[in-house]
C-alpha cells in the first residue's frame, strides 16, 4: 500500500484501477483528479469531507485571513484558532484584508464562510487558486484589484459565486481572459477590468452577463474588438474603453447596447468612424471621442442620439463640420470642439441646439464667426461660448448684443461693424464688510446717447454661500438721461451677516441695456467674511465602557462652516493599557457637511474581553480636522475601559503536608485562581521561623508575575 496526498498524484495516464481509498479531501478536488480516468474497475472507499468542517477551527489558513476572521468576530488575535466553530463562521458577512501584504492564498482560506457578502483582497501580491472561492454562494462584492500576482484567471475561479454583483479586477497584471470565466456570474452588474495588460477579448466573453450595467475596460492595450463581444449586454448603461490602442471599430460593435447611457472612447487612435457607428444608441447621454485622430465626421454620425447631453471631441484633427453635424440634438448641453484644426464654422451648424449651455471652440484656427451663427438663440439657457486661443480680432454686433450668448474671448466686446456706446457699471465701494457693509450701484455711458438709456441691474450670488448674504435696496432700473454720461439714481447692495465661517463671498452685478445697446461688462462685488474658524469637539457615547462593549465617537462644531469638514479619529492607549485591549473601527472618518454642526458617519471603539484582573484602562481619543477653508482641531478626550473580572484568590500549596524530621521535604508555592495584570508578592511569616526545626532554600517571599497564575517554588527541608 502506498500513501500520497491528492495533489501529488497524476491520473492523466491511468486507465484502470482496482482499489482506491480516498480520505480527507474536498469533493471538488477529487472530481478534478479522476476526470481523466477512462475505465474504473475498482472498489472505492471514499471518505470525503470539506476542510471547513474540520475540528481545527481556522488553523491552517493564511495568517492574515485568520486575523481578519477573529476581528470580525470581535475576538482577541491571540485566541486559539482551533476554538472557532462552524456556527461562528456563519456569522461573518464581510472580510477586508486589503493592503495586508498577502503573497499567497490557499485553498480553504474561506471555507465555511457561506454567508459572506463582501470580500476585499485588493492591494496585495497574491495569485488565486482555482477553488479559493468555492462555497461563497452568497458573495455579492469581490475586490481583487491591485494584485500584481494575478496574470491570469483559472477557468472556474468564480464558478460558485452565483450571487456576485460587483467584481473589481482592475490594476492587476491580467493579459488574457478565457471564455466562460464569468459564465456563472449572471447577477453581475459591475465589472472593473481597467489598467490591465489585455490586448484582445474573446467574442463570447460577456455572453452570460445580461444584467451587467457598468463595464470598465479603460487603460488596457486593446487594439481591436470582436464585433459580437458586447452583443448580450442588453442592460449595459456605462462602458469605458478610453486609453487603449483602438484604431478601428466594427460598425455593429454597439448594435445591441440600446440601454447604453455613457460611452467613453477617448484617448485611442481612432481616425475614422462609420456613419452608423452609434445608430442603435438612442438612450446615449454622454459620449467621449476626445484625444483621437479624427479629421472628418460622417454627417449623420450623431443623428440617432436624440438623448445626447454631452459630446467631447476636443484634441482631434477636425478640419470641418457638416452643416447638419449636430442636427436633432435638442437635449445637448455640452459640446467640446477645442484643440482641433477648424478654420471656419457653418452658420447653421449649431442651429437647433436649444439646450446648449457650454460650447468650447478654444485653440482652433478661427479668425471670425458668421454673423448669423447664434440667431436661433432666443430662449434660455444662456450659451457660454469659449473661444480663447483663436486669432479673432472682433465679433459681429448681432452676437455681442445677444443677451443669451456669453462670449469668452479677450476681444469679445469689440464689434466688427462700427462703434457702439459703452455702458459701465460702477460700485461706490468694493469690497464691503459682511457686517453692515453696503455699496451703491450706478451706470455710465460713453459717448452719451441722444435718447434716455435704461439699464436693469441684476445680481447673481456666487458660491460659496449657504444662506442669503446680501439684498438689493431700491429700484433696479437706472436711467441715464439723454446727453448725460451717467445715471442720477442708484440701487444699493447691502451685505447680510450670516454667522457662517467661510471664504469671502462674491456677487456678480450685471446690467441689461435698452435699445439693443451692448450690455455692460459684469462687475464682481466682494463681501469679506468676519467669522472665526469653527472648532471641532469630540464626544464619546457612552463615555466609559466595560470589557467587550463598544462606544461611538461623534463630533460637533461650535458654529457652522460653509465647507465640508472631515475629522480623522485616532485612538492611543495610555499606560498600562495596550493596543490589544481594544480596536478602532475600519472607518475612522467623520464628516460634518457644510452648514451643519453634527457629524455623520460611524466610528467606533470596541474593548476586547479577557479574563485578567486589572485596573481601569484609558484610551486617548484624538481627531485631525480639515476642510477647504479653515478649522481648529479638537482637544483629545479619554475613554475609560473598566475591568469586569473579580479580584483573584490567593492559595498557598504544599506538595506534602506531613514530612519526616530526618531530611523530609515539601514544596511550597502560591497560586491565583485567575491572572492579574500586576505582579503579586507574598511575604511568608512561618511560626516558628527557620531554622528552628527546618530550613528553606531561598528567602520566604513568593512572586507571581503579571498574567501568570503560579509562583516559583520554595523547598522546605526538615
Amino acid at each position: 500500500m502506498f500513501m500520497f496526498t491528492i495533489n501529488q498524484l497524476n491520473f492523466s495516464n491511468i486507465t484502470r484501477i482496482w482499489h482506491l481509498l480516498v480520505a480527507q479531501c474536498q469533493t471538488k478536488s477529487v472530481a478534478r483528479k479522476f476526470s481523466a480516468i477512462i475505465v474504473l474497475e475498482l472498489t472505492v472507499t471514499l471518505f470525503v469531507f470539506d476542510s471547513s468542517a474540520q475540528n481545527d477551527g481556522i488553523c491552517g489558513r493564511t495568517s492574515q485571513i485568520q486575523t481578519a476572521i477573529l476581528k470580525e468576530l470581535r475576538m482577541d488575535t491571540n485566541t486559539n484558532c482551533a476554538t472557532i466553530t462552524a456556527a461562528q463562521l456563519l456569522e461573518i458577512t464581510s472580510i477586508d484584508v486589503s493592503n495586508k501584504g498577502i503573497l499567497l492564498l490557499s485553498s480553504g482560506d474561506f471555507g465555511g464562510l457561506t454567508n459572506l457578502e463582501s470580500l476585499d483582497l485588493s492591494y496585495n501580491k497574491t495569485s488565486l487558486p482555482e477553488d479559493l472561492f468555492d462555497g461563497l454562494t452568497n458573495l455579492e462584492s469581490l475586490d481583487i484589484s491591485r494584485n500584481s500576482g494575478i496574470t491570469s484567471l483559472p477557468a472556474d475561479l468564480f464558478g460558485e459565486l452565483t450571487s456576485l454583483e460587483y467584481l473589481y479586477l482592475g490594476n492587476t497584471s491580467l493579459s488574457s481572459l478565457s471564455v466562460g470565466v464569468f459564465s456563472k456570474n449572471t447577477n453581475l452588474v459591475y465589472l472593473d477590468l481597467e489598467f490591465n495588460n489585455l490586448r484582445t477579448l474573446p467574442g463570447k466573453l460577456f455572453d452570460d452577463l445580461e444584467n451587467l450595467e457598468t463595464l470598465r475596460l479603460n487603460h488596457n492595450g486593446l487594439n481591436s474588438l470582436p464585433e459580437d463581444v458586447f452583443n448580450r449586454l442588453t442592460n449595459l448603461e456605462r462602458l469605458k474603453m478610453n486609453a487603449n490602442g483602438l484604431r478601428n471599430l466594427h460598425k455593429d460593435l454597439f448594435s445591441e447596447l440600446d440601454s447604453l447611457k455613457s460611452l467613453d472612447l477617448g484617448a485611442n487612435h481612432l481616425h475614422v468612424l462609420d456613419k452608423d457607428q452609434f445608430e442603435d444608441l438612442s438612450n446615449l447621454e454622454y459620449l467621449r471621442l476626445d484625444f483621437n485622430n479624427l479629421s472628418v465626421l460622417p454627417e449623420d454620425l450623431f443623428s440617432h442620439l436624440v438623448n445626447l447631453k454631452s459630446i467631447h471631441l476636443h484634441q482631434n484633427s477636425l478640419v470641418s463640420l457638416h452643416e447638419n453635424q449636430f442636427k436633432g440634438l435638442t437635449k445637448l448641453t455640452e459640446l467640446f470642439l477645442g484643440s482641433n484644426r477648424l478654420e471656419t464654422v457653418d452658420e447653421n451648424v449649431f442651429k437647433g441646439l436649444t439646450s446648449l449651455k457650454h460650447l468650447s471652440l478654444v485653440h482652433n484656427r478661427l479668425s471670425g464667426l458668421p454673423e448669423n451663427l447664434f440667431d436661433h438663440k432666443n430662449n434660455t439657457p444662456t450659451l457660454h461660448t469659449y473661444l480663447r486661443g483663436n486669432d479673432i480680432k472682433c465679433f459681429p454686433s448681432s452676437i455681442i448684443r445677444n443677451k443669451l450668448v456669453r462670449l469668452h474671448h479677450p476681444n469679445s466686446r469689440i464689434p466688427c461693424d462700427g462703434d457702439l456706446p459703452e455702458i459701465t457699471l460702477v460700485l461706490s465701494d468694493n469690497p464691503i464688510s459682511e457686517y453692515k457693509g453696503s455699496t451703491k450701484v450706478t451706470v455710465t455711458i460713453d459717448p452719451p446717447s441722444s435718447l434716455d438709456t435704461e439699464v436693469l441691474v441684476s445680481t447673481t450670488p456666487q458660491a460659496p454661500g449657504l444662506a442669503p448674504y446680501y439684498e438689493l435696496d431700491g429700484n433696479p432700473t437706472l436711467t441715464i438721461p439723454a446727453g448725460k454720461t451717467g445715471s442720477e439714481d442708484y440701487v444699493t447692495i447691502k451685505a447680510l451677516d450670516d454667522k457662517i465661517n467661510g471664504p469671502d463671498k462674491t456677487v456678480t452685478v450685471l446690467g441689461t441695456a435698452s435699445d439693443d445697446l451692448i450690455a455692460p461688462i459684469e462687475v464682481v462685488l466682494t463681501i469679506t467674511d468676519d467669522d472665526e474658524h469653527p472648532t471641532v469637539k469630540l464626544r464619546l457615547s457612552p463615555g466609559s465602557i466595560s470589557e467587550g462593549e463598544q462606544t461611538s465617537v461623534v463630533a460637533t462644531l461650535n458654529h457652522v462652516s460653509s465647507h465640508e469638514t472631515r475629522i480623522t479619529v485616532t485612538a492611543t492607549p495610555q499606560s498600562p493599557a495596550s493596543r490589544s485591549d481594544y480596536y478602532l473601527s475600519t472607518n475612522t472618518a467623520l464628516v460634518i457637511l457644510a452648514g451643519e454642526m453634527h457629524s455623520r458617519g460611524l466610528v467606533t471603539i470596541t474593548s476586547i474581553k479577557n479574563n485578567v484582573f486589572e485596573p481601569k484602562k484609558r484610551i486617548k481619543v484624538s481627531g485631525t480636522a480639515s476642510n477647504d477653508w479653515g478649522i481648529n482641531n479638537p482637544d483629545p478626550i479619554t475613554l475609560t475601559i473598566t475591568d469586569d473580572d473579580d479580584p483573584p484568590t490567593l492559595t498557598l500549596v504544599l506538595s506534602e503536608t506531613s514530612i519526616s524530621e530526618a531530611g523530609g521535604q515539601t514544596i511550597l508555592t502560591a497560586t491565583l485562581d485567575r491572572p492579574s495584570s500586576e505582579v503579586t508578592t507574598v511575604t511568608l511569616t512561618p511560626d516558628p521561623p527557620p531554622p528552628a526545626d527546618y530550613r528553606v532554600d531561598k528567602p520566604l517571599i513568593l512572586t507571581i508575575l503579571a498574567r501568570e497564575r503560579a509562583s516559583e517554588a520554595i523547598t522546605i527541608t526538615a
